[in-house]
């Protein structure tokens, strides 16, 4: 269908766009084209001398995570390593662990909106993503669960509840890091 090609071509130039501007590249253009059932992606780079490696770059699989919080302890802990300038400690997130819940149990992962015109991503897992989604969601009932895409922070929403089934849905205010967005299913 149409609706699942433009969905699917317009998360393609965000992720792009995303990777383009970690580049630092002066006013790059990441759009869309459509002609008749043809759909192209087009990149412009201002600026860039060496055409392979932006290529390259830009075509890296998406690397999508999901952390869970640290215990505030142990945030202190690899905090204060941190100013205190340990090296062993200096490359840590102070504040999510990593899971075993990777991109790679996605069934996919499509934007869409709710009845409030508001955005919403709607996932799904395959079956084994779904039993990890199930475990995770389960414990950290209450506390956010922090999605990072090309390892940067793309959301922290809230686990509302215990989520089976492998379908979840974001919904909230989303900015650059949201902070109120719950995770339902």
């Amino acid at each position: 269908p149409s609706g699942d090609i433009a969905s699917a071509m317009s998360g393609l130039r965000d992720v792009i766009e995303r990777r383009v501007n970690a580049f630092g590249v002066s006013e790059p253009l990441v759009e869309v084209d459509q002609s008749g059932l043809e759909h192209r992606l087009i990149v412009e780079l201002a600026d860039i001398k060496d055409i392979s490696v932006a290529k390259q770059l830009i075509g890296l699989t998406p690397d999508l995570e999901f952390k869970e919080q640290l215990p505030e302890s142990e945030t202190q802990k690899i905090l204060s390593e941190q100013k205190a300038g340990n090296q062993d400690y200096l490359p840590m997130d102070p504040y999510f662990k990593s899971t075993d819940l990777t991109g790679k149990y996605l069934d996919y992962a499509r934007v869409g909106f709710d009845q409030n015109n508001q955005p919403i991503v709607n996932l799904k897992f395959n079956n084994e993503g779904a039993k990890l989604f199930e475990e995770l969601t389960g414990k950290n009932v209450g506390k956010p669960l922090a999605i990072y895409l090309d390892g940067g922070l793309l959301t922290k929403p809230t686990v509302q509840q215990a989520i089976s089934g492998g379908e979840a849905q974001i919904s909230g205010s989303f900015g650059l890091v949201p902070s109120t967005i719950t995770l339902t299913f």
